[in-house]
């Protein structure tokens, strides 16, 4: 659990109203913008030379002293699973049944998933394959459609100039909804602190992930 998500989590338990709620989160985020932040970044505003920093942190600890209850338990729950996923691709290769050698359980489609994550099944040198499908290449496909009938992948690529600067400007003001890759906040993050220029900055962003 993050800092946003373990303080909605408790609030709901303890009942706040959701619209206070929001405006907290909301208020956190207007103190520290970037993905993944944790408790430990806010405080370590205090510590930091820099004036705007301070100020910020002074909103961060008004905002914690006018809901102690809330803030106390949210950081005790920072960072624990807040619930189980299943990797929409993910495909283990056996030898054997998989419950013989894993820990399983039932997904609700009934598939047999595995309880180790896809990082500790490398680590313990089984073979996993990602079978991706990406619906961006149906939308893609739907939209030369509505441009004309007769455009293909083939015309993009022939158009495609990977030197545009134009694109590179929209990136880098983080406008990338929609852009397969590079448009969670993980990456916008990653944009902010790499500002890309060139094909090569994107390639590198997606290899960092």
């Amino acid at each position: 659990m993050g800092v946003k998500s373990s303080l909605k989590d408790v609030g709901r338990v303890l009942r706040i109203d959701f619209g206070i709620m929001n405006s907290i989160t909301k208020k956190m985020d207007e103190i520290i913008d970037k993905p993944s932040v944790k408790f430990k970044h806010y405080d370590a505003l205090a510590e930091s030379d820099a004036p705007d920093d301070r100020a910020k942190y002074r909103e961060f600890k008004a905002l914690e002293n006018e809901y102690p209850e809330l803030f106390r338990l949210a950081r005790r729950f920072e960072g624990t699973p807040r619930n189980m996923g299943v990797h929409a691709s993910g495909i283990l290769i056996t030898p054997m049944a998989v419950n013989e050698i894993v820990p399983t359980r039932k997904a609700k489609d009934g598939t047999t998933v595995t309880l180790y994550t896809g990082v500790q099944l490398e680590n313990l040198n089984f073979l996993k394959f990602d079978i991706l499908g990406l619906k961006t290449i149906s939308v893609i496909k739907n939209c030369l459609e509505h441009i004309n009938k007769d455009l293909t992948f083939d015309d993009l690529y022939k158009t495609l100039e990977l030197n545009d600067k134009g694109i590179y400007e929209m990136i880098r003001k983080k406008e990338t909804d929609g852009l397969f890759q590079i448009e969670s906040n993980l990456f916008k993050g990653m944009i902010e602190d790499i500002q890309p220029d060139n094909i090569n900055d994107i390639i590198v962003i997606n290899a960092l992930d």
